[in-house]
């Protein structure tokens, strides 16, 4: 998978967050071997997606994207 993928993904939640291909997609992407994105740019692309979600009052899908910014973080100091 690829940082497009990524990007892909996040945009289809911003406009459905029920779409559970785009979570599939997306939690597939950030788990690849080589996400093909840096871990502190695919961090900042995941809050800002969370933030977004705050402001609409999605708790499902905030939760969701916690939690892969946890598994993003994992092993670091942010953790």
């Amino acid at each position: 998978m690829s940082a497009q993928t990524i990007r892909t993904a996040l945009g289809l939640l911003q406009e459905d967050p029920e779409q559970d291909g785009a979570w599939n997609d997306l939690q597939e992407a950030i788990t690849a071997p080589d996400a093909g994105i840096a871990r502190a740019e695919l961090g900042q692309l995941l809050q800002a997606a969370r933030h977004a979600h705050e402001t609409r009052r999605e708790w499902d899908a905030v939760v969701h994207l916690l939690g892969l910014e946890l598994a993003v973080a994992a092993g670091t100091s942010e953790e």
